[in-house]
């Protein structure tokens, strides 16, 4: 029997033991998630950046902004941003900000960080679970890469975590569908693609509660994909068009299915090498089903496999990760809401994390200001972050100074000759990478984008057949295409097409209600008038000894994009004489000798890529003249300061 001297000692004790264990509960938990949303914030910020796609967008909102419309070209209507909710959002923000670049940085990172949230606080079956949870995030290269970019996928990733909080933690009712079916019409709204996670968890709520509702409850339904109605029916009218002009570009292509099926498996292996814990663990919540039993995860899995098809559908893209980034997500809620993970396993599961993520060549947590990456591998994949990160990365950008007046950056000479353009007033360029270079020009240039993501012409045409990079389908330019943009009359030379270019100028042009334009618009989106594409003869590649039948800027295009191919798969001499033949042609042109000059500076031949700067910047009216001054001292300060940086 205890002395009561002892037990006078063992009360303070026991309610000592008491307080920090009610302390340990109430506390622990936020602790540990502010330490890892911290943690978080710190990778996202040091990896922001945007890229030229998104300034497609921006010049649409410039556009806008300037009273023409939701326009790329002013002279037409055409939907070339594939974000539409995204975009909205942008434009609502940056209209008070007044600024594109960290709008969407800013707000990138802000719905990441709230999907994320979500994700610890709400989904996570432990706080063990949740740990895991957000280092998987932080490790994966294409969900820190796409967390800002410009890009839709933060907002899909709080789209997603929002739908998935409502589909799993609710019980399944009206009000339910509702608000599974309001967030998944914003979800296709932000972009398409996205149904395909969406739709199979979606129908599956829809079953249940119509086995014990019956008919009524599609009223719900209705009401929750009213905004996606509301807008598909805004963009029939105003652009003629359901889908935006991106997804004629980029699937309707007549290239064969067996090629993109072996390009999407490209994509998987270079995301295996470059980015391995994106890709395991969306194979281990693909087996999740099978490993605990929950009905639940299955339309969620079903929905994954969806996507990937898609994926292999489409052949995949060029910016390694991006269309992975969706589907790690889901993966990730997936994991962290079905396994508990005791301190045991999930210190075992950090420890397998870290270490992946340490064997990683491209781990976020490695990237500095310095980061620099502009690696595209064999098959035309490339890192796009680390291509334009020394041009618009966050960290990059000196403080108060803006991106465009940062080199040097292959990309800074398209910023310097979209603003040459817009001095000069030039009336039609053509270009394969307009965003950068389009934004700049002003909307009184109008830009032709050989890739026909902005052209409604080029988009339905199919793509030149041959060797193209992935997401990078060059179309035929049609005989006389750039003199009828010019004179603003129909002046091409292949009369079919002209017919087919007559109907489409009524849709994107002509005055919205008319009943003529209406009927333009069924016809078209029935396919009325595809007989009228020659798609063998605009499908057939373009050999040297049939370079007579296109202009002039057309040849000089056409050994420039040879060029380019070669550089991307570090092919240089051959890339050399690409180049050389197009400034023998027009040697007043700037593309190809600035290109010279910065395949000879990363190869190190720095006074070849001094004497092709130095010609560059002798051509009449340069307006690169300060730029080229700058590049000129920097070459070789650039390379010093990136052999002793961190």
């Amino acid at each position: 029997m205890r002395s009561p001297s002892k037990t006078g000692r063992l009360i303070p004790v026991i309610m000592r033991k008491a307080l920090k264990a009610r302390l340990g509960r109430e506390y622990y938990a936020p602790a540990v998630g502010f330490v890892l949303v911290l943690l978080f914030s710190i990778v996202v910020f040091r990896s922001a950046w945007v890229c030229d796609d998104a300034f497609i967008t921006f010049r649409t909102l410039d556009n806008l902004f300037h009273g023409y419309g939701l326009t790329w070209n002013i002279s037409e209507r055409v939907q070339a941003y594939t974000h539409p909710l995204w975009m909205l959002l942008i434009a609502v923000i940056s209209y008070f900000s007044r600024d594109f670049y960290y709008t969407s940085i800013l707000m990138g990172a802000i719905f990441t960080l709230a999907a994320l949230l979500i994700l610890v606080l709400k989904i996570s079956k432990s706080v063990s679970a949740g740990v895991i949870g957000v280092c998987l995030l932080s490790f994966s290269k294409a969900f820190i890469d796409y967390s800002t970019s410009g890009l839709e996928n933060s907002l899909t990733y709080l789209i997603l975590v929002v739908f998935f909080l409502i589909y799993f933690l609710s019980t399944w009712n009206h009000k339910t569908l509702f608000l599974l079916s309001l967030t998944a019409a914003l979800g296709i709204l932000n972009r398409m693609d996205t149904a395909l996670l969406l739709v199979f968890p979606l129908a599956g709520v829809i079953w249940r509660v119509w086995k014990n509702s019956g008919w009524k409850i599609f009223g719900g339904v209705l009401l929750g994909f009213m905004p996606l109605l509301i807008w598909e029916m805004f963009s029939l009218m105003y652009y003629g068009f359901l889908f935006p002009n991106t997804a004629y570009a980029k699937i309707a292509t007549g290239i064969p299915q067996a090629h993109l099926i072996k390009q999407c498996g490209y994509y998987v292996l270079n995301s295996l090498r470059w980015d391995p814990i994106t890709l395991l663990v969306i194979t281990l919540a693909l087996l999740l089903p099978f490993l605990v039993k929950d009905k639940k995860t299955w339309p969620v899995i079903l929905g994954m496999l969806a996507y990937m098809a898609y994926l292999f559908k489409i052949g995949g893209d060029f910016m390694s990760g991006r269309f992975l980034a969706a589907p790690f997500f889901c993966a990730v809620i997936l994991l962290v809401r079905s396994c508990g993970f005791s301190v045991k396993t999930g210190i075992t599961a950090l420890g397998i994390i870290i270490l992946l993520g340490c064997i990683s060549p491209y781990n976020p947590w490695k990237s500095n200001a310095w980061y620099k990456n502009r690696l595209f591998d064999e098959h035309g994949i490339c890192d796009e972050r680390g291509f334009y990160y020394p041009l618009m990365g966050w960290l990059r950008v000196p403080s108060g100074q803006n991106y465009a007046a940062y080199p040097p950056h292959p990309f800074h000479l398209y910023i310097n000759q979209g603003k040459q353009y817009r001095r000069q007033a030039v009336p039609v360029i053509m270009h394969n990478s307009v965003g950068l270079l389009g934004y700049h020009a002003g909307p009184r240039v109008h830009v032709i984008d050989q890739y026909a993501l902005c052209d409604p012409l080029l988009a339905r045409l199919p793509a030149v057949a041959g060797n193209q990079r992935i997401g990078h389908f060059k179309r035929k330019i049609p005989g006389g295409y750039m003199e009828s943009l010019r004179t603003k009359e129909n002046r091409l030379t292949d009369n079919q097409l002209a017919i087919y270019h007559n109907k489409l100028k009524n849709i994107t042009q002509g005055k919205i209600f008319r009943w003529v334009r209406l009927k333009d618009i069924i016809k078209m989106n029935l396919g009325y008038y595809e007989e009228l594409i020659d798609k063998a003869y605009y499908r057939r590649h373009l050999h040297p000894r049939r370079l007579a039948e296109i202009s002039g800027q057309d040849k000089y295009a056409d050994f420039l994009n040879e060029g380019n191919r070669a550089y991307k798969t570090v092919q240089y001499r051959r890339a050399e004489e690409q180049w050389l033949k197009a400034v023998n042609l027009e040697p007043a042109r700037m593309e190809a000798r600035a290109n010279l000059g910065i395949m000879y500076e990363k190869m190190g031949e720095y006074n070849k890529a001094l004497r092709e700067y130095a010609l560059a910047a002798k051509q009449e009216n340069p307006p690169w003249d300060s730029y080229y001054q700058e590049l000129l001292n920097n070459i070789h300060r650039e390379e010093h300061r990136e052999k002793v940086a961190p």
